[in-house]
């Protein structure tokens, strides 16, 4: 697809997360209100849950905070994938991913910077040998691949040309992949060889004597069955390494929970899956580390009834008014702006105030949603020869079209019923013609009993498709508002239907 507006390098809305844009995320990533707190709250140890529900940049933020933590004498440690995690009395393997990524992070920085192992002991070497030995994940291969090749690159620069001359076979060797890639790998490049250390001497503390001899094919079913207080210390030893080398904390960073094919946004699940790491207090508490959830909104209600305790584990809820989203935006198409000294706005790209009003409430207040609308105008616009701004015929066609193809679904966070009863209850809203309604209106429109009316009407609000208005009819009858605004907008261009 050409470029259509004026004084803008590529689409500004084709990606929609921020897993998409990692390599340019410093450039367009907005710092929301909440953020300094946040990373304050990093650096110093304290642990926060992350609140919002999906596409309000929970992502997008937990992505900048490993990205920015790093420049701190912190060593964030990001986990995305759940695979090996039980979804209930799971802790153990919650203390075991954390161990392994803290494992990995620690042996990446060592392999980057050789000067660093020197600040180790002979024990810690001992210790970090059997640690890469238990923990290291093959998986994380990339990241030395992507070290080596930026080390390659470097070679013209004399402080790196030593190192690199010396460490040319094995480089050369893992971007051939010549190399088996594994913790004797990791270990030899790390210079704690077994010919160099005794790893029996630091796991004589956790293994059986017959176990000695089999190390490096201990499985994860066999760790986490240790005793709650053996994997505390392990993880402290492994947090005293990180210590040494030069960090002063560890931030672990868990985000798209929701999105672990186990769960599948089921709020019940959530709750199973992450209430006993959050219940032990002891744990976030230890000093020097710092635990950052995100998690949706409707989980939080959830966790708080479980007993998890938000006094101690405090939330950060996210929330975006107009005038943050429109810095957002306007923060994203500086970034892709020809000439930075004119750079064009959401306001440049509409200019009447009244479609900017009537697109950032299509957006729910979500970033995400925002882009995508504003990503449908420029799609829009393919046959133009280079405009300015939106045109009223591209702004009236595409807010439709948003409408009509949002999936719905993506914002439940409860699955009862699934997709279809979902878009039939919306079907119902729509028919009913009308963006407020009461509990008469819904029993005339579809001849229902009063228990049947009622049905109807729990049923709406169990889906978050209607809210009760605080004020009743002139007859005090209770009102019922219909909440999205994409239905508020179908309904007033007569949409009577839609096809989930």
């Amino acid at each position: 697809m050409k470029n259509n507006i004026i004084n803008i390098n590529g689409n500004p809305f084709l990606q929609r997360s921020a897993e998409d844009e990692l390599d340019f995320l410093e450039e367009i990533y907005y710092k929301p209100v909440y953020y300094d707190e946040l990373i304050d709250n990093a650096i110093n140890g304290a642990s926060r849950m992350l609140v919002g529900q999906r596409g309000l940049g929970k992502s997008a933020t937990i992505h900048f905070l490993f990205k920015e933590l790093k420049q701190n004498q912190t060593l964030p440690l990001l986990i995305t994938r759940y695979d090996d995690i039980p979804l209930n009395n799971n802790e153990p393997y919650f203390l075991y991913k954390i161990m392994q990524s803290l494992c990995n992070g620690i042996a990446h920085y060592l392999f980057v910077n050789k000067k660093a192992r020197k600040k180790l002991s002979k024990y810690q070497k001992e210790q970090l040998a059997f640690f890469i030995e238990l923990f290291f994940d093959p998986q994380t291969s990339e990241e030395y691949v992507t070290s080596a090749k930026e080390i390659k690159q470097k070679q013209r620069w004399n402080f790196i040309r030593k190192f690199y001359n010396r460490s040319l076979p094995l480089i050369n060797g893992l971007l051939n992949g010549a190399i088996e890639f594994g913790s004797d790998f990791i270990r030899k490049s790390l210079g704690v060889s077994i010919d160099d250390v005794s790893i029996e001497n630091v796991a004589r503390e956790y293994l059986k004597e017959a176990d000695l001899l089999r190390v490096n094919s201990i499985p994860i079913d066999e760790v986490v069955l240790w005793e709650k207080e053996k994997l505390i210390k392990l993880l402290k030893q492994l947090k005293e390494i990180a210590n040494t080398i030069g960090y002063k904390s560890i931030v672990i960073l868990f985000d798209k929970i929701d999105e672990y094919p186990e769960i599948n946004a089921n709020v019940d699940k959530i709750v199973d899956f992450v209430k006993d790491i959050l219940l032990d207090t002891d744990f976030l508490y230890t000093k020097g580390l710092s635990i950052i959830f995100s998690i949706w909104s409707d989980a939080k209600r959830a966790l708080n009834k479980a007993g998890v305790r938000f006094d101690k584990f405090e939330d950060i809820n996210i929330e975006w008014d107009d005038t943050e989203l429109e810095m957002l935006i306007n923060k994203r198409l500086e970034y892709y702006t020809i000439n930075k000294e004119h750079p064009v706005t959401m306001g440049s790209l509409l200019p009447q105030i009244s479609d900017r009003k009537l697109v950032l409430s299509l957006s729910n207040k979500s970033p995400r949603a925002l882009i995508k609308l504003l990503g449908t105008f420029y799609s829009l616009e393919h046959n133009s020869n280079g405009i300015n701004c939106f045109t009223p015929e591209t702004l009236a066609k595409g807010m439709m079209q948003y409408c009509l193809s949002y999936d719905y679904y993506s914002n439940q966070s409860v699955k009862v019923g699934g997709k279809i009863d979902l878009y039939g209850w919306i079907n119902k809203i729509l028919q009913m013609k009308r963006t407020s309604f009461t509990a008469d209106a819904v029993k005339a429109e579809f001849v229902l009993t009063p228990k049947n009316t009622n049905t109807y009407i729990q049923s709406m609000m169990r889906y978050e498709l209607i809210k009760e208005n605080i004020r009743p009819d002139e007859y005090g009858k209770t009102i019922y508002d219909v909440i999205d605004p994409r239905l508020q907008f179908l309904i007033s261009r007569g949409v009577s239907e839609l096809h989930g």
